[in-house]
């Protein structure tokens, strides 16, 4: 029995200053909303999610570390302008809640009134995230949908991340509780099985649950000012040492190619006059420039499947076969995207990608999803 009256309360990383947490939360309650319901999205928030996302230095000890902390020196204002585009866009987008829950005790002590719960996609059970670094355990139970008193626990497309089988095992009967599980990534997807005995359904991130249509029309998405064709470098971690590494290489791709190159590396500074670093870059922001590129270059989860559903060529960087966006490669058959070293750069004449097979993968995976989700909601 379908019971649209109520709202759905979802639970995912919905806060962090990061492109693909934002966006997948942008997916999620977009889709939950064009299948008839409405939705909050419950803002949790620990102290070290807080103190991670909004803290314009690094945490690190040693020389590399002490390099970044004083170039952020240099663009603290930009840094404030990128913070505020980040809570422009959980205001306007995502259906936040009117209260803020900074612990466990605060949401487990609340008469929340929803039928349904979500937890929702981004490693939310990755308990090595630097979400729970300082945090007592019990801060990651929320995102196990331990508060409340719901008529039914869904999990779409929640991930343990890294986290091998023994990991897992330990929360067994939190898993159990759920009605209905969905995982990912193929790998998390047999591990969580064979923890718990239990079905788990292979689903869509939720940034595939939209199609390229979609997201390029969501408000706020713009055609950057730019006549030349780009490189768009999307690197969230590589630290000073890998951008030394990797950028004069791309610049000199980029020259080779008459393109130019535009970077967005969120925990670090670069100065290079012939690189156009987009030190204040909230989530739309991204979005445009990497729409729009002739050419991604990314080290990050969000950034490769983001380019391979939007249909724009890149390179996935640094990339181990049984990690995410290996996962995500070999299921669309876009291995060959993979480049370990820079140097790998110049030895393609045509950085051209066939997005043939990917595109078929993509579209039947977001049609099983989308009727997983339509499914699991209802009571």
């Amino acid at each position: 029995m379908e019971n649209k009256d109520r709202p759905i309360g979802l639970i995912t990383y919905h806060s962090a200053y990061n492109f693909g947490s934002v966006l997948q939360t942008y997916g999620t309650v977009r889709t939950i909303e064009k299948l008839g319901w409405s939705v909050d999205t419950i803002d949790y928030r620990t102290p070290s999610q807080t103190f991670w996302y909004q803290t314009d230095f690094s945490r690190k000890k040693g020389l590399c570390s002490m390099i970044d902390n004083f170039g952020f020196q240099f663009i603290k204002t930009a840094r404030k302008e990128r913070a505020k585009k980040y809570e422009d866009f959980i205001a306007r987008f995502l259906k936040p809640t009117d209260k803020r829950y900074t612990s466990y005790k605060q949401l487990h002590d609340t008469d929340f009134d929803y039928d349904v719960l979500v937890s929702g996609s981004d490693q939310v059970w990755n308990i090595g995230c630097g979400e729970f670094r300082f945090e007592p355990y019990d801060a990651i139970l929320p995102y196990f949908l331990q508060f409340g008193n719901p008529k039914k626990r869904v999990a779409y497309a929640s991930s343990f991340g890294g986290q091998t089988l023994r990991n897992i095992r330990k929360y067994k009967d939190l898993l159990c509780q759920y009605d209905v599980l969905s995982t990912r990534e193929p790998i998390i997807r047999k591990y969580i099985e064979k923890a718990t005995g239990l079905n788990v359904e292979l689903v869509c991130d939720p940034t595939w649950l939209l199609d390229k249509e979609e997201w390029l029309s969501l408000h706020g998405v713009y055609h950057p000012d730019e006549k030349s064709p780009y490189v768009f470098v999307y690197a969230l971690y590589w630290n000073f040492r890998a951008l030394n590494m990797w950028l004069p290489k791309i610049k000199e791709f980029a020259e080779r190619n008459g393109m130019n190159v535009y970077c967005v590396s969120p925990l670090n500074y670069y100065n290079d006059k012939e690189i156009f670093m987009l030190q204040d870059a909230g989530p739309l922001d991204i979005l445009s420039y990497l729409a729009k590129a002739a050419l991604v270059i990314t080290n990050t989860f969000h950034g490769t499947i983001f380019s391979m559903n939007l249909e724009v060529p890149f390179y996935s960087c640094c990339v181990q076969p049984g990690s995410r966006q290996g996962q995500m490669l070999a299921m669309c058959g876009l291995e060959d995207r993979i480049i370990n070293n820079p140097s790998e750069l110049l030895e393609d004449n045509d950085f051209g990608c066939d997005f043939t097979e990917s595109t078929n993968v993509i579209k039947k995976l977001r049609n099983c999803s989308i009727n997983y989700l339509r499914n699991s909601l209802c009571i």
